[in-house]
């Protein structure tokens, strides 16, 4: 499926009309979700996007075929001693569970990728004004 890179939003069939839910406010609540989930110490930078990808602050997000389908990637830290899998595991079903039942999309995917193992606060783990292809 080709991707519009200049469409930032899901549409949803909605009562009489569409509600549109833009990329944004998808990624920032799998990284909300992502950094309460207990073993995680914060975001680490994410690889460049591909085409039909949309990336900020260690998370990126792409449209499935299917309408209301989306797939996420999560760029994490994991507090160093907490298990590593376990982690994860929480972090993809935490995800999932927020952006089916808060947003009404389906989750098709979630995928993380553990860049770092930190003893470090989240604010000492990645900066968000500095986004690229950089990894701990």
């Amino acid at each position: 499926m080709q991707v519009d890179n200049t469409k930032l939003h899901f549409s949803l069939p909605c009562g009489v009309g569409q509600l549109k839910i833009s990329f944004d406010a998808a990624a920032t609540l799998a990284r909300d979700v992502c950094l309460e989930t207990p073993g995680v110490a914060g975001m680490v930078s994410s690889e460049r996007p591909e085409d039909g990808w949309y990336s900020t602050n260690g998370v990126m997000l792409t449209e499935e075929e299917q309408a209301g389908c989306c797939r996420v990637r999560l760029y994490i830290a994991v507090k160093y001693g907490e298990p590593v899998t376990d982690t994860a595991k929480a972090v993809q079903q935490r995800v999932k569970e927020s952006i089916e039942s808060s947003l009404g999309l389906s989750a098709g995917a979630v995928d993380d990728f553990v860049g770092a193992s930190s003893i470090s606060t989240q604010e000492e783990v990645i900066n968000p004004s500095i986004e690229g292809d950089y990894f701990f």
